[in-house]
């Protein structure tokens, strides 16, 4: 046979499954502002976008380099040949000589044109790849802020975690000292309360334990005589009356 309870003892056992519900809400408001790592992973991959577009323009400038300097280097070769023409007295026909010097000057614009090239290459080869590389340096930085956001995370999570498990093992066994109906009317008014369903007295002894609000004498006369359940005039909480004073 059930063992009969008085109403102050099932507002005791009620007010510690608030207490409980409470750390339960602390920690999934914690895990829900937990640093996931999001804005980190963001960061990182932007970084990552333009530390792969500045390695590129690097690389291009770099092929562009290198090919200007295999045309120069053709144009040298083909210079030294038709100089060796021109002055190695092989050829004397006049006509022939004026074609020679004709395109002495013409590889001279081309050579002239190519070392530009070349030159504004090896500029632009410098800087994109210092860029580069400074880039790639902030996207290390970033992978391990990333990496130690995720790790931190992780450990606070499972922490939180347990704590939750643990508290909502507690909280079954302290919900079979309240009477169902009690719990059910409990329950149904912590989701409108900001997860508080149930309240002591505040410290002054005469105001809401939840909305601090000054309750009128009779109210906290009869929340202290515990003859009949009472609730806050104002928020509507259950009121628990005070422990005793020895």
């Amino acid at each position: 046979m059930p063992t009969s309870t008085t109403l102050r003892e099932d507002l005791n056992a009620l007010l510690i499954v608030q207490v409980i519900d409470t750390r339960i809400d602390r920690a999934r408001t914690a895990i829900a502002a937990l640093d996931t790592g999001a804005k980190s992973a963001a960061r990182f991959n932007t970084q990552k976008t333009e530390s792969e577009a500045l390695r590129a323009a690097a690389v291009k400038a770099q092929t562009e380099q290198k090919d200007g300097e295999l045309r120069l280097s053709s144009i040298e070769t083909k210079t030294a040949q038709v100089n060796k023409s021109l002055f190695g007295g092989t050829v004397t026909a006049t006509r022939e000589l004026e074609n020679l010097q004709r395109e002495l000057a013409m590889l001279a614009r081309q050579k002239d044109d190519i070392e530009l090239a070349v030159l504004a290459a090896m500029e632009a080869s410098g800087e994109t790849l210092a860029a580069a590389e400074a880039s790639e340096q902030t996207l290390a930085t970033l992978a391990a802020q990333y990496r130690a956001t995720r790790a931190a995370y992780k450990e606070r999570h499972a922490e939180l975690t347990a704590e939750i498990t643990a508290a909502e093992t507690e909280k079954a066994a302290a919900v079979t000292a309240v009477p169902p109906a009690l719990l059910a009317r409990y329950d149904a008014i912590r989701p409108k309360r900001d997860g508080i369903g149930a309240t002591s007295l505040d410290t002054d002894g005469v105001s809401c334990g939840a909305c601090h609000t000054k309750l009128n004498t009779t109210l906290t006369a009869d929340v202290r005589a515990s003859q009949s359940l009472q609730t806050c005039e104002y928020c509507g909480r259950i009121l628990v009356p005070p422990a005793p004073v020895p």
